[in-house]
């Protein structure tokens, strides 16, 4: 007989055996107080990072997105008044402050860090955010251990464990976008599972809602796409493609995110690898698949296959949620395979918690036939087992930067305005720019290296050295008013081998005929970071005559608070 629609719903009995609950009768009490347990265990992890002490400066991308989160919260409290437009606004953020994102990156993370940052605009907010980011992904992955059937202490553990992993713990301590990415993919798989089980308009419709979000927040969101046809193929669920329902999905798609896709396309397209398209999968067969058994260990991804294989010709509705799980990590694994956006362990988050409540529902079948009662403790040894084989410590350490802005506020505490050069890799001029940002926007305006100095594209292609001797360097300080240049300094050996060619000839010229440029060192700062301590900063004074200036170098907005579009670069996080 044909069901109804709206029948073996997510709200009704389970129709295989064992113990399992809906979202809908989960108690939101017992829901709230396992989130506020989650959230102070990632908190605790993320303080022993070392992210509160630390700068902006744990990978590339980082102050990238903390810079683009301030410019949109500058914006909402109060900078639509002074330049309405939010293009313009952007414009003359990132002439102040240059490592705002915007068009590489989507605009969702931002919003939600601008929300965060309203009431209290300081770095505590956001390191506040990303424990709450992580809680919110431990507590899903307790959500879809429950649907799988694994009890409550067990579903637990997995959500800690979750919470725990390295790469997790590493992207806990950085400000990035990609947890409310997992956030979002997790739950909108979770939206098409119901789908699956109750082919009702609001699942299809809400799938389609939370796969816009996901894609607002990162181009990768769209590997969703192939959620559905995947789910659909492992479940045997063929009728669904003739159902006007499962065609709703799509349509906050187009209308919410497509837009933006087309209106950023061409700033997107500058990310994208050139690496020939063999060459590329080659590459990331041999990543990710390693990277996988990296992250989780060898036992969890054994369970997981097993898994795999087991669902093979299963039907009943246990097994269709876990034919939606696999069809989200198929799906991630195909997309990441064939779009060459370059290889990054933290591409696997999404995959995380899934393959591990697909491993320790696995564990539970296996041992629940010999051992009924021991199903709790299965989950228990599974966790104490991976937490054995991918230990490792998770540090986050840049000091430095934001010592540095205060340090050039007292050198220069007479100026209205101060115009500083700062010669790093991303990191660090990323680390430096969000500092400025935070502690004097309207005080300070930063020029990073990689942009007065040298010219490149987002992945650093097409590298080109802007000047080459006193005299065209003089021109380049002068042309935007520099007052002062803020120099890493590293190790002899280091810069011989890695750093680019403006970095090293910068630090020749300072060094060894500073008065050819009118720079004089005030001040040797120190810096601590986990790639290289032996590092300092050298902040030097720039006297360079401006005589010949004509005219203002910033919009007349932009002196009251700036803003910034694309800015960022590729480097490895701290861990």
């Amino acid at each position: 007989m044909k069901k109804k629609v709206g029948e073996d719903s997510a709200s009704d009995p389970p129709v295989s055996p064992g113990k399992r609950e809906s979202l809908s009768s989960v108690s939101w009490k017992s829901a709230g107080l396992v989130w506020i347990a989650f959230f102070l265990f990632a908190l605790a992890w993320q303080i022993q990072s070392g992210a509160w002490k630390s700068d902006f400066g744990g990978h590339a991308d980082e102050a990238a997105h903390v810079v683009t989160g301030l410019m949109v919260r500058d914006y909402l409290a109060g900078g639509f008044l002074e330049e309405w437009h939010p293009m313009r606004f952007a414009e003359a953020y990132y002439e102040r402050f240059p490592k705002v994102a915007i068009g590489h990156y989507p605009p969702g993370f931002y919003v939600i860090e601008a929300l965060f940052l309203l009431p209290f605009r300081q770095p505590a907010a956001l390191l506040v955010l990303m424990a709450a980011l992580a809680a919110s992904v431990g507590w899903q992955t307790w959500r879809l251990a429950r649907d799988q059937g694994i009890d409550e202490w067990g579903a637990i553990a997995l959500g800690l464990l979750l919470i725990w992993l390295p790469l997790v713990r590493t992207y806990t301590a950085i400000v990035m976008s990609d947890l409310l990415l997992v956030i979002l993919i997790l739950a909108a798989t979770r939206a098409f599972a119901r789908f699956l089980e109750a082919e009702r308009w609001r699942d299809s419709w809400m799938f389609g809602l939370l796969a816009a979000g996901a894609i607002l927040t990162k181009g990768s969101g769209l590997l969703l796409a192939l959620v559905p046809p995947l789910a659909i193929a492992f479940s045997g669920r063929w009728s669904l493609l003739k159902s006007p329902r499962l065609w709703v999905a799509p349509v906050p798609v187009l209308l919410l995110a497509f837009p933006w896709m087309l209106a950023t396309r061409h700033i997107t397209e500058e990310g994208m690898s050139a690496i020939p398209f063999r060459e590329y999968v080659s590459s990331a067969l041999a990543s990710y698949f390693p990277g996988i058994v990296h992250e989780m260990g060898w036992l969890a991804t054994a369970l997981a296959v097993m898994a795999l294989l087991s669902l093979a010709g299963r039907r009943n509705r246990v097994e269709i949620e876990s034919a939606t799980l696999w069809a989200l990590v198929i799906g991630l694994l195909m997309f990441y395979l064939a779009i060459p956006s370059g290889l990054d362990l933290r591409y696997l988050l999404p995959l995380l918690p899934p393959l591990l409540v697909l491993a320790g529902s696995c564990l539970q079948r296996l041992g629940g036939r010999a051992f009924p009662r021991a199903k709790t403790w299965a989950v228990f040894a599974l966790v104490l087992v991976v937490v054995w084989e991918v230990r490792r410590p998770v540090e986050k350490r840049y000091v430095g930067a934001a010592a540095a802005v205060e340090r050039l506020l007292e050198a220069n505490s007479e100026a209205e305005r101060t115009d500083v050069l700062v010669v790093s890799d991303a990191s660090g001029e990323g680390a430096i720019t969000a500092a400025a940002a935070f502690r004097a926007p309207h005080r300070i305006r930063v020029d990073r290296g990689s942009k007065q100095l040298a010219a490149s594209d987002w992945l650093g292609r097409g590298y080109e050295k802007k000047f080459e001797d006193a005299e065209s360097l003089r021109t380049i300080l002068r042309e935007r008013e520099t007052d002062f240049v803020i120099l890493e300094k590293v190790p002899e050996a280091e810069a011989a081998d890695s750093l680019p060619a403006h970095w090293t000839r910068l630090a020749q010229m300072l060094e060894e005929e500073a008065e050819s440029v009118d720079a004089v060192l005030v001040d040797t700062l120190p810096l601590g970071r986990k790639n290289r301590p032996e590092s300092a900063l050298l902040l030097y004074r720039i006297a360079v005559p401006r005589e010949n200036l004509t005219e203002p170098r910033i919009p007349a907005a932009a002196t009251r608070i700036a803003p910034s579009p694309p800015g960022a670069g590729r480097d490895d996080p701290v861990r």
